[in-house]
């Protein structure tokens, strides 16, 4: 139980720290508390709107005194992190859409880049730049995606919005085989792709 104690005492103090060195960035003028405009600055690099900007900001705001104190900053800390990672995993639920309507409208402009990346996988390590990541499949798995896209024919892109019920089948499987350690597109249940995304609201 003292370990475990000790353990949290020392994650929450490691949240705190982390608040701080944001807090410190964002606040400018350096007047010990953030404005909205501070705030925003930081915020619109991940792309988040101004009315959410402002949702957080007035959430952040206890006191309703039109600035976020330091105190009120750790106190909403850990929902100010999930609010980032929230515009950070639709950013990408986008910027996917998009890169999914690239491939399906033009298959062989995207075989250049594809053949480019498996020039820099050496076994199944990945470099690019200072970047380097073990994959599972290494560069085969680059040559067969290569291969198909010879033999495809442009088909209509699927447009840049995000269905709901597909993002819930997606976390609900990403949760069900998370749990096992694993990667695979079976459910723990045997369930498909179209199992899952039958059983959410489009």
């Amino acid at each position: 139980r003292r370990v475990r104690e000790k353990l949290e005492r020392s994650m929450a103090d490691q949240r705190q720290m982390e608040a701080m060195r944001l807090f410190c960035k964002i606040d400018s003028d350096k007047d010990g508390v953030l404005s909205m405009e501070e705030l925003a600055i930081e915020l619109t690099d991940y792309g988040m709107p101004d009315d959410e900007i402002e949702r957080l900001f007035l959430t952040l705001d206890l006191d309703g005194d039109g600035y976020v104190s330091e105190d009120e900053w750790i106190q909403g800390w850990d929902g100010f992190v999930h609010q980032i990672e929230k515009q950070q995993s639709q950013k990408m639920q986008r910027e996917v859409l998009v890169a999914l309507g690239h491939v399906r409208t033009n298959p062989a402009g995207c075989i250049a880049r594809l053949s480019d990346r498996a020039t820099r996988f050496t076994g199944k390590h990945y470099s690019w730049g200072s970047s380097n990541k073990v994959s599972k499949e290494g560069a085969v798995a680059v040559q067969d995606a290569v291969d198909f896209l010879h033999r495809q024919e442009p088909i209509p892109d699927l447009g840049e919005h995000v269905v709901r019920g597909l993002v819930l089948a997606g976390e609900d499987h990403a949760h069900d085989i998370g749990q096992a350690g694993v990667a695979s597109h079976v459910g723990s249940d045997g369930s498909g792709s179209w199992d899952r995304s039958g059983a959410f609201p489009v």
